[in-house]
């Protein structure tokens, strides 16, 4: 999704101006992307929701497609078409990381975007070179980002510890054809209606309950995905992508930038 990662700065984008993203195609190509625990509820009515490894830890995930490489909420316009966006779509042409050769958390955009311009869209610096409106409210969205993660992960990490994690390989028929889909995991129903109410005490208090229960709710939208899916299965179905990981999920607080 990102292809030219610089840090956002004054020295180079003091001048620079942001148009309103409109089309979605850089997301084209993502077939499920991580969620927070905020948005896990709204985002269970529109999409199945499992859990996906991001290097050694698992996080929720919007499933967007069951193809390779295509993601199905976004048409051949660029269009979203669903009424939900995570937001970790909406944050783009924005992401929180590491730049090359620099150890510190730097707010960066994505130069490739087409989305700075000299003359359209709101402006990221005032005059006086300090950060305007736009790039203040983006700024604090993609703390609160960064900090819902780490909330995010924490309850994950509970929830596999409850032993309530299992893999979910998943067959989709269509028509005379079966496809397979692997690298995804699930809670296991019969499992969460057993946890003892201490593990249900500590689950309901780090936001695990609620994570646990989006998750289970979404699962009436696979079949709606599954029909959404084109007929005709690639070779060798891959396990979902994702955005590329740009994080440290460290507390919004510890975030250090430096325009």
């Amino acid at each position: 999704m990102y292809e030219n990662i610089v840090s956002v700065s004054a020295d180079v984008h003091g001048r620079k101006r942001l148009k309103q993203v409109t089309d979605y195609s850089f997301a084209d190509k993502l077939t499920a992307v991580p969620l927070t625990i905020p948005e896990t509820m709204v985002a269970a009515a529109e999409y199945p929701i499992g859990f996906t490894k991001n290097n050694d830890t698992l996080e929720p995930s919007a499933l967007l497609g069951l193809a390779n490489g295509r993601n199905l909420f976004v048409d051949a316009n660029g269009r979203w078409i669903g009424n939900y966006i995570p937001a970790i779509v909406r944050r783009y042409p924005f992401v929180i990381g590491h730049t090359p050769g620099d150890r510190n958390l730097a707010l960066c955009i994505d130069e490739s975007s087409g989305l700075l311009s000299e003359t359209e869209g709101e402006p990221l610096f005032t005059e006086d070179l300090q950060p305007a409106p736009t790039l203040v409210k983006t700024l604090q969205f993609c703390k609160e980002l960064e900090s819902a993660r780490g909330a995010t992960l924490l309850a994950t990490t509970a929830i596999v510890e409850a032993g309530l994690i299992q893999p979910w390989p998943l067959k989709i028929q269509q028509g005379d054809s079966v496809r397979e889909i692997s690298g995804l995991f699930r809670i296991e129903k019969a499992a969460f209606f057993s946890l003892s109410d201490e593990n249900v005490l500590k689950l309901r208090a780090n936001g695990g309950l609620t994570l646990a229960y989006a998750h289970l709710i979404s699962m009436h939208r696979l079949q709606a995905l599954a029909k959404m899916t084109p007929a005709v299965a690639p070779p060798q179905p891959a396990p979902p992508t994702k955005p590329t990981s740009d994080l440290s999920r460290v507390p919004s607080e510890d975030l250090v930038f430096r325009f």
